[in-house]
């Protein structure tokens, strides 16, 4: 299961290990475009990353990925992401991060639910 990983931001992050059932997918360029999938590497109340794996598209800081659906138990959580973050050499371990923005008052208030999940878990 997740752990948590703790680091200078206001929020608590959550981790997840490669095999654990935390699945990202976005369209790009636009919502229109291309289907693409990954794991999600942490989340926290204001963000998460993902890992970066072959086949992704060259992503840069500063993109908007529109059509974002995240995926840790439950039901799938859609909204939209800033990018801030990329490895910038593709290596194993390699991550991609940024702003997440639930779409709905209902994807956040799932994202608030899955937040108190984990802290409670690793409490």
């Amino acid at each position: 299961m997740s752990q948590r990983h703790d680091e200078r931001r206001r929020n608590d992050r959550f981790r997840f290990d490669a095999e654990e059932a935390a699945r990202f997918r976005f369209r790009f360029p636009d919502e229109d475009g291309a289907l693409f999938e990954s794991k999600v590497r942490d989340i926290s109340g204001s963000g998460l990353s993902f890992l970066v794996v072959p086949g992704l598209p060259t992503l840069e800081a500063g993109d908007l990925l529109r059509e974002v659906e995240v995926q840790i138990g439950g039901s799938p959580i859609r909204g939209e992401m800033v990018i801030l973050h990329i490895t910038p050499e593709f290596e194993p371990g390699a991550t991609c991060g940024g702003l997440f923005y639930p779409r709905s008052d209902d994807d956040l208030l799932a994202v608030r639910h899955l937040l108190a999940e984990l802290a409670q878990a690793r409490a």
